[in-house]
């Protein structure tokens, strides 16, 4: 394995870092692998969840499909109501 960290396309973010990390113990490494997959795991998720809900927008949501206009709608709720009094507990 190549140890010139010139050999990688390593973005200006992680360079700093790098100095820092090579100089940590074998432990420290294997901890600091553990930490970063564990978030890249939890990326994923998230990843995968924000595609859950985006398929189930396009899936179940959208505009109404109807010939009555938002207004005709909220006043046939209006008109039917039994009551037009507070609900009392």
């Amino acid at each position: 394995m190549n140890n010139n960290i010139n050999a990688y396309n390593v973005s200006n973010n992680v360079l700093p870092l790098w100095n820092e990390i090579r100089n940590l113990g074998h432990k420290d490494k294997i901890e600091l692998i553990t930490l970063l997959s564990v978030s890249l795991s939890d990326d994923v998720r998230k990843g995968e969840q924000h595609n859950n809900t985006q398929e189930f927008i396009a899936r179940c949501g959208g505009a109404w499909k109807g010939d009555m206009t938002a207004e005709q709608i909220i006043n046939e709720i209006n008109n039917k109501k039994s009551s037009t009094d507070p609900v009392k507990f």
